[in-house]
C-alpha cells in the first residue's frame, strides 16, 4: 500500500532554493542575505542562521561533508563547521 504525504511543518524563513538535509538538521540558503541556515528536521525551528559574508548565487544548495557545511558564494566558499 502506498501511503499519502502529509506536511509535517513550513518554514516560513525567507529562504530561498534546495534545502540539504544531513548533519542533524535541514540546511538552506537565503541568497540575497547571504545566510545559511540550520533548522531542526522535526519542526523547522532555527537551530542556527551564520551570515556567509555576502550575496550568494542563485540556486546554490549547501555541500555536506564530514563535520561541515559548504556554500558557494559570489567571492568564493564558506566552510561551517558543525554538520
Amino acid at each position: 500500500m502506498i501511503g499519502t504525504p502529509t506536511v509535517l511543518w513550513k518554514s516560513t524563513l525567507p529562504a530561498e532554493g534546495s534545502p540539504t538535509v544531513g548533519g542533524g538538521a535541514v540546511w538552506w540558503v537565503n541568497y540575497f542575505a547571504g545566510e545559511l541556515y540550520a533548522l531542526d528536521p522535526a519542526t523547522g525551528a532555527a537551530k542556527a542562521q551564520i551570515y556567509l559574508g555576502g550575496p550568494t548565487p542563485n540556486f546554490v544548495s549547501p555541500t555536506l561533508s564530514g563535520d561541515q557545511v559548504f556554500v558557494g558564494t559570489d567571492t568564493g566558499v564558506a566552510a561551517v563547521a558543525g554538520a
